[in-house]
């Protein structure tokens, strides 16, 4: 599948509202370190030809790196955020309390053979927002479908369908909220 350079312009502007930046970069800089180091989880590894958008990293001495939930929590704390989530994703405001994190982990986008696909960002059929956090500076050339700054985080709603390039290789925090 091709992708058109207007659908993909659209895309990024229907997000353009959804950015922000509330975690400290020295935290990001901490993570990012430690994602160079880490493997894909064996759940993914077990299934190379399934178009997976992106694939949980971990290492041997530890599944995630140190601060990763408590930026999640953090982050569904700052009522800001919470404002920006609910209205991108257009579902009623919720209180910010850490109860509202679903799930998290860093990953790492995932390079694919098969060209561009469309990703589903959910988990499950609940409601619930993807809440992307850069450890690099995501864009089109590692996986990601907007450009996005290290440190920068993007709220996506679950019931979006997004159109992914085929390139793979950023690194990022994700965490499902219950937006």
């Amino acid at each position: 599948m091709a992708a058109s350079s207007a659908y993909l312009t659209d895309q990024t502007k229907r997000f353009l509202k959804a950015i922000g930046s509330s975690v400290p970069k020295d935290k990001v800089v901490a993570i990012a370190e430690f994602a160079k180091s880490a493997d894909v989880l064996d759940f993914y590894k077990e299934k190379p030809h399934t178009p997976f958008w992106y694939m949980r990293l971990k290492r041997e001495d530890q599944e995630d790196a140190p601060h990763v939930g408590s930026i999640a929590d953090a982050w569904v704390e700052d009522e800001e955020n919470i404002k920006r989530a609910a209205e991108h994703v257009q579902r009623p405001l919720k209180p910010a309390h850490r109860s509202l994190v679903r799930a998290f982990g860093i990953y790492q986008f995932k390079a694919r053979k098969d060209g561009w696909m469309w990703a589903d960002p959910s988990t499950d059929s609940d409601p619930q927002t993807l809440v992307c956090v850069a450890l690099d500076n995501l864009g089109l050339e590692n996986g990601f479908f907007m450009e996005l700054d290290s440190g920068q985080d993007v709220c996506i709603d679950g019931n979006d369908k997004i159109l992914v390039p085929p390139t793979g290789g950023g690194l990022a925090i994700l965490f499902w909220v219950d937006i």
